[in-house]
């Protein structure tokens, strides 16, 4: 059995500690498990090859079931500490160095995945193993690179002129709405197919194995039982992924044995998330987040509410439309052109619908939170930009 797996019991002081932060809740349905620890596993192991001084800030995922991700940060810790923000900012265009760099390495990422397609095509298993784990530690290392260049973006979004920093911006722009790094993860999925021999089984590996017992199969230290028993109790109950500073704390799951009696953190995510819930509901019925578009004043019209990406078809019609939706992705963009404005549950300032705002210059509301949850398809719904908020009419 996994290491991951042993202890389930939550440490008291790591719960206090917990419930003594300030935690930022919203809903994340993209991230299977595999991806989310070789992200974490990247900004916690391979940050000292970019600057030991940065220290990753903390966070956690809880998974309850395949609809429902919280994701919590810890917002009493910055991405990047000012000090660090302020050498780095000097000149700006060091951004740039770094966005080159997570491509190189995306570039030997493509290799090793050639490596493995070419492997599985000769039914080689040791080197589809060997050339697997080599492709997960670069995907670990992009996302060291991701975390950083991100953090630098977000100072330069909130400590310059736009107007100076064009060149900068419109880069990092299209490199943040470029999936080419994501979608490599895919190869895993692949590789699990060509391990088990069954798609569902390679699915929910992508969705509730974490990149430690993945490489545990891919060495021999796991046996394929083992994987199928971790994904029937994580499918069944749920887990929680910690992303703590401290060691015995990072990238470590949780795993949550009992329906009827949840583990403390969980409630705390969960009670969080109900809490952040009522503050952006308010007496009034305005839902609040934040204005991230060029433009002010009042944007009413009706909206388009599309939950998921599958939900995107030629048949719908976002023309003169205010589009509610939980976070937008290139995917949307070509229903995006004539859209009157956009509402988004999650976000921030360089997520991918305010990038999309900027450059289209459409009215934008960002972090809504509820806005999916409250809106469908054919409210008609007032966006005050000024205050950013939305409501029903």
């Amino acid at each position: 059995m996994s290491d991951q797996n042993k202890n389930i019991e939550v440490d008291k002081d790591l719960v206090d500690y917990a419930k003594s932060q300030m935690w930022g809740c919203f809903k994340n349905t993209r991230r299977g498990l595999i991806m989310s620890s070789l992200w974490v596993k990247g900004i916690r192991e391979k940050m000292d090859g970019i600057d030991r001084r940065v220290i990753a800030n903390e966070d956690m995922d809880a998974n309850i079931n395949p609809e429902k991700i919280l994701r919590a940060f810890n917002l009493n810790q910055p991405q990047l500490t000012d000090d660090i923000l302020n050498e780095y900012l000097e000149d700006p265009d060091i951004i740039l160095k770094y966005i080159d760099r997570n491509y190189e390495i995306l570039e030997q990422a493509q290799k090793s995945i050639d490596l493995i397609v070419e492997s599985i095509n000769r039914n080689d298993h040791p080197e589809v193993s060997r050339h697997a784990l080599k492709y997960m530690d670069l995907y670990a290392e992009m996302g060291a690179y991701e975390y950083f260049i991100n953090g630098l973006i977000q100072g330069l979004h909130n400590n310059f002129d736009s107007k100076k920093v064009t060149h900068i911006i419109d880069r990092s722009n299209k490199w943040r709405n470029d999936e080419a790094i994501d979608r490599t993860i895919g190869i895993l999925r692949k590789v699990l197919y060509f391990i088990f021999d069954e798609e569902e089984i390679a699915e929910n590996s992508m969705n509730y194995l974490h990149a430690d017992e993945l490489a545990g199969l891919l060495e021999g230290r796991m046996l394929k039982k083992d994987v199928r028993d971790i994904i029937k109790e994580r499918k069944t109950h749920g887990y929680i992924l910690l992303n703590f500073r401290e060691k015995e704390h990072q990238n470590k799951v949780l795993d949550i044995r009992s329906q009827n009696e949840k583990i403390e953190i969980e409630k705390l995510m969960h009670s969080i998330h109900q809490f952040v819930t009522r503050q952006n509901t308010i007496n009034s019925g305005k839902i609040v987040g934040k204005n991230v578009s060029k433009k002010e004043g009042i944007i009413q019209g009706e909206c388009v509410a599309v939950l998921q990406e599958n939900d995107l078809n030629s048949k719908i019609d976002m023309n003169g439309k205010i589009l509610v939706t939980v976070m937008t992705t290139p995917e949307f963009v070509p229903y995006m052109k004539n859209v009157k404005g956009i509402v988004t549950d999650n976000g921030g300032l360089i997520c991918h619908a305010a990038i999309i705002a900027r450059e289209m210059d459409i009215p934008c509301i960002i972090g809504a939170e509820v806005a999916t949850s409250m809106l469908k398809s054919g409210d008609i719904i007032e966006m005050d930009l000024k205050k950013g908020s939305v409501r029903k009419i």
